[in-house]
């Protein structure tokens, strides 16, 4: 099992059933993960173990969402522009492809 660290506000829209996917930079650590495996999310004080029910990879943000409904990623942003810019701002443009996990919490 992968663990991953995400931002507190991030864990809570998973918990609260408002974040079924989460976006990565297609990097080594993830390139491995299957549909099936678990994989735990963490932040400074709480964890979550989900199951990878889908994965998706991506050239870049803009077709992430061409694709999947930015409601999913998170509570806080407003449109599908605003999400492609937080996520610019957050991996600092970066041109590497995206992986996503469709996820779904462990019971």
């Amino acid at each position: 099992m992968k663990t991953v660290f995400i931002k507190s506000e991030a864990l809570s829209d998973i918990i609260l059933d408002h974040k079924h996917f989460e976006l990565r930079l297609d990097k080594s650590y993830f390139r491995d993960l299957k549909i099936g495996d678990t994989i735990m999310f963490k932040d400074s004080k709480r964890n979550l173990i989900c199951i990878i029910d889908n994965l998706y990879k991506f050239k870049n943000f803009e077709h992430v969402f061409e694709n999947l409904d930015f409601r999913n990623f998170s509570s806080r942003v407003e449109s599908k522009k605003d999400m492609i810019k937080f996520y610019h701002n957050l991996y600092n443009k970066s041109k590497l492809s995206v992986i996503v996990f469709k996820i779904s919490k462990k019971t």
